[in-house]
């Protein structure tokens, strides 16, 4: 595989979120530079969803339901499983919550992401 990669030759540009550094390119970039020597690799690391064509990117990293209808994705992993954490005094004072729906009496620090506006991304 090697022989035939090394005669690839250009440019990406990649747009991604802060969160998928440490989660998907850490692990894989040095696989990708490793196979494909000749790849120039532009990656801009930004919390704003531009658009990633529009902006002149060859790809995006984002959450699955964040991806505009109009783009082509494909999951680079299984779904994330992200979880609710708080201290045992927090939960003293307010309540530990047991379902889902729980969630949205309680305080929290949310995950901000610049998509029209600063919006919440979604519990």
């Amino acid at each position: 595989m090697q022989a035939q990669s090394e005669g690839v030759v250009g440019s990406v540009r990649v747009n991604v979120l802060r969160d998928a550094v440490p989660l998907l390119l850490s692990p894989a970039l040095p696989i990708f530079a490793q196979r494909f020597p000749n790849i120039e690799i532009e990656i801009a690391v930004d919390d704003h969803f531009v658009d990633v064509t529009g902006e002149g990117f060859d790809a995006g990293l984002r959450y699955s339901g964040t991806i505009p209808e109009d783009m082509i994705a494909m999951p680079l992993t299984s779904p994330l499983q992200w979880i609710a954490v708080g201290s045992p005094d927090y939960f003293a004072r307010h309540g530990r919550p047991v379902v889902p729906e729980d969630l949205n009496r309680h305080r929290a620090f949310c995950n901000r992401v610049f998509q029209a506006g600063y919006q919440e991304y979604r519990w």
